[in-house]
């Protein structure tokens, strides 16, 4: 391969990753100063200036499903309906689901479509089966626990999934496996937010620990699950 090409592939990298770099910094801006209305505005203007950027895309849609902004509609059109890219089946099947109510079966058809061609990273194997889960929640209980099993497996340090899977024995009236589950998925958890700590509503990343793995936490859920747990320890026996 030609010096020239690599150097302008090496450009255009370092450009990348420059830019990416100066938007955090402006998000974080925004956001430690509380400005979610300016945060949303600039976010707009930079999809529009730059519209085939799906990192700016993505970080837009987390805004406008957070409870800051509540607009899950906007968010739904603007992620579309693209079954190639896994952030965006992610995000669009967590909308449905908390906002809808049910996931729609377009998207259960793209994570059937991702759990079957296996082509996805491994980071996100856990989240496929979870969004798995959360479909047959209410519908069929052995799938249900079919598909939380399955997300343990390819991540047994979440937490929400074994939360889940508590909930579930506890519900059967199975406390000592309510019991351990729960303890497991409390003992997941790394990170608890402080009163006073802004979160980066439009990090993909965090966006996943927070609201799917369930392994970074407010201090009220925190306490919640605690309490839950001390409840079914006095029950188990």
């Amino acid at each position: 391969m030609p010096i020239k090409v690599i150097r302008q592939g090496s450009l255009e990298m370092l450009f990348d990753n420059l830019y990416i770099m100066i938007l955090a910094s402006e998000i974080e801006k925004r956001l430690q100063s509380s400005d979610y209305d300016g945060l949303l505005i600039f976010l707009e203007k930079e999809l529009e200036e730059h519209p085939s950027d799906d990192e700016i895309r993505l970080r837009l849609a987390l805004l406008l499903q957070s409870a800051f902004v509540g607009d899950y509609h906007s968010a739904l059109r603007l992620l579309g309906a693209n079954p190639n890219d896994i952030k965006s089946v992610v995000l669009r099947a967590y909308i449905e689901d908390t906002f809808q109510g049910e996931i729609s079966s377009t998207s259960l058809e793209n994570i059937y479509d991702i759990i079957i061609k296996k082509d996805f990273q491994s980071e996100y194997q856990n989240l496929v089966f979870l969004l798995q889960a959360f479909y047959y929640r209410f519908k069929d209980k052995n799938s249900y626990m079919e598909a939380l099993l399955n997300s343990i497996k390819y991540d047994p340090f979440a937490s929400y999934n074994y939360v889940l899977l508590s909930e579930m024995y506890s519900s059967d009236g199975d406390n000592e496996k309510a019991f351990q589950y729960l303890k497991t998925g409390i003992s997941n958890i790394l990170r608890i937010y402080s009163d006073m700590e802004y979160i980066d509503v439009t990090n993909f990343s965090e966006f996943v620990n927070e609201r799917l793995r369930g392994i970074h936490i407010t201090k009220v859920n925190y306490e919640e699950l605690t309490l839950r747990l001390n409840t079914i320890e006095k029950t188990k026996d």
